[in-house]
């Protein structure tokens, strides 16, 4: 039994490994999850964004929308 509203969370990096995880256990305990992922990536539940953009990442991605929390699960391809 959930005592409160959804929180509504955006995620970056939602593909991910660690980021399918977050997202999985963020809809199992009832949130509304928006994922950001590579363009490349995008499906049913992920906005294709360019992360390294702000530009993108606000037109494609937030889109003039509200969260209530933002998790990053981002990680470096290059190890850098």
């Amino acid at each position: 039994l959930r005592m409160v509203p959804p929180t509504r969370v955006l995620v970056a990096g939602g593909t991910g490994t660690i980021g399918r995880a977050t997202v999985r256990a963020l809809r199992q305990r009832g949130d509304d999850v928006v994922c950001l992922g590579r363009a490349s990536a995008a499906s049913a539940d992920v906005r294709g964004v360019d992360l390294q953009s702000a530009e993108s990442i606000v037109r494609d991605g937030i889109r003039g929308e509200r969260f209530d929390a933002i998790i990053s699960c981002l990680a470096s391809r290059t190890g850098a």
